[in-house]
């Protein structure tokens, strides 16, 4: 396995590659970093280039100096991928990284082969209640705490990522033309009809519901998760 840093304008960004063929992209989510995909590219790196970026601040990846929004990071994944001599990959983003590829795929269509979300939203209110209560009782404390610790200031910014953004229109979901599954788990953090909503706005997306797992089901089902990415794949 490849592992290396692409300077992009402001910050140096952190990657992973192995195997050969077609690219496939891995966007993780918040507060992780490529190794989350672990086990997709040990799986899919047998028949594909796997590419698994580190999102600007999050693991070895650097801070730079643009604003931290999905806009800010799709923008990154396209200019990497430029770096990387990707005309275009199939895009798998889970989370936040879902949320990424959304972006990437709107702004870049033609960078995107095929569109894989797991477990992404449109704004902060496609999670469960409980689930972003819990992110707005963090949010507030980092906030207040971070006026007094600095070190704090760099979390406050990555879990605003998901207390105050995305913002994304699901009228803007019809542009995207490409094959696209929309993968969740039956206990999944988001929503089950905003996850339906996503899939109902994008032309002929699919919606797989995993059952007995939860949000993180990549991680902690992989045989059952590749084996649904491999054959969505196969029909692409």
């Amino acid at each position: 396995m490849k592992d290396g840093f692409l300077q992009l304008s402001d910050v140096l960004i952190h990657y992973t590659e192995s195997g050969s063929g077609e690219p496939f992209l891995f966007l993780h989510g918040n507060e992780e970093d490529a190794s989350y995909f672990a086990k997709q590219t040990e799986f899919f790196s047998a028949h594909y280039r796997v590419i698994a970026l580190d999102t600007r601040a999050h693991g070895k990846s650097g801070r730079g100096n643009k604003s931290l929004t999905f806009e800010t990071l799709s923008d990154d994944v396209r200019d990497a991928m430029d770096l990387l001599g990707l005309a275009k990959a199939h895009v798998l983003g889970f989370s936040d990284g879902g949320n990424t590829a959304i972006m990437l795929t709107l702004k870049y269509p033609q960078k995107v082969e095929s569109l894989l979300l797991n477990g992404a939203n449109l704004n902060p209110f496609g999670m469960k209640c409980s689930v972003l209560a819990g992110i707005f009782l963090e949010y507030t404390i980092l906030s207040f705490a971070s006026l007094f610790k600095k070190e704090l200031r760099s979390k406050k910014e990555i879990v605003s990522l998901m207390a105050q953004q995305p913002h994304i229109d699901p009228k803007e979901l019809k542009h995207i033309m490409i094959p696209t599954s929309v993968i969740v788990g039956q206990h999944d953090m988001i929503r089950t009809a905003h996850s339906a909503l996503i899939a109902e706005a994008i032309p002929n997306a699919v919606l797989i519901t995993i059952s007995d797992a939860d949000h993180f089901v990549a991680a902690k089902h992989p045989g059952c998760f590749n084996e649904i990415v491999e054959q969505f794949l196969k029909k692409v």
